[in-house]
């Protein structure tokens, strides 16, 4: 997904117009509710640009999964570069239901954010 992520990258960065003028939401189009995912783009065009506030005023959930993702990114450049860093994640039952919970909690205050934000 890198190269991916880094032609979206330059794709925002030299031109984040465009790229706001080409993401709809077609649930807040039809309905004016907006999705748990509503606000991503301008939270990824903000983040381009380093206004860390206003993307974390437009969906704090991209902010806080780009940081694990980078932090995820370069762990695993580490690891390839240096396999003895490599080490594996052993959840039991009872963490891995945890951490379901924990993720759904997060989707639900974030879509709980969004709804404020766009509709009160």
């Amino acid at each position: 997904f890198f190269p991916l992520l880094l032609g979206a990258l330059i794709l925002v960065r030299l031109a984040p117009e465009f790229v706001l003028q080409l993401a709809h939401c077609p649930l807040r189009d039809v309905t004016g509710f907006p999705c748990p995912t509503c606000g991503a783009t301008q939270a990824a065009t903000q983040l381009v640009q380093a206004h860390w506030t206003a993307a974390l005023t437009a969906n704090p959930l991209l902010v806080l999964l780009g940081g694990a993702y980078t932090v995820a990114a370069g762990y695993a450049t580490a690891a390839t570069l240096k396999p003895n860093w490599r080490r594996s994640l052993d959840l039991s039952p009872h963490e891995k239901r945890t951490a379901r919970w924990l993720a759904i909690l997060l989707l639900v205050l974030n879509w709980a954010w969004l709804v404020k934000r766009y509709l009160f």
